[in-house]
């Protein structure tokens, strides 16, 4: 591949160490892992430099990753179009009580 679920966790990532929006990753292919996620907001921060995180810190970090980044599965055409389907229901729903689609400020896919 040329990087292009690469360039897409990245960019999720950023989001993610940047601000306290919130993301929706549609993986359309497998490629979404929590791990790769976490190191890469590691790195932004800046945290990498200085070793090894003490297991409070990555339970910290994953904690925090989980509270920012919602990672959907959609493999194939009739899921991804149901994903956005409730996307679209929730964000109009006005008694939706979920506090992630009020700091929702970018919904990112990765597709073959």
């Amino acid at each position: 591949g040329c990087g292009k679920s690469e360039l897409c966790l990245a960019i999720c990532a950023q989001q993610a160490a940047l601000t306290d929006g919130s993301v929706l990753y549609i993986d359309t292919n497998g490629a979404f892992r929590a791990e790769r996620v976490l190191h890469m907001i590691d790195h932004i921060r800046g945290k990498e430099a200085s070793g090894a995180q003490s297991h409070e810190m990555q339970l910290q970090s994953r904690t925090r990753l989980e509270e920012q980044i919602y990672w959907r599965d959609a493999h194939g055409l009739c899921q991804l179009c149901h994903a956005f389907d409730e996307l679209c229901t929730s964000l109009n729903n006005p008694r939706c009580d979920e506090q992630w689609l009020s700091r929702l400020r970018l919904v990112g896919g990765d597709s073959a």
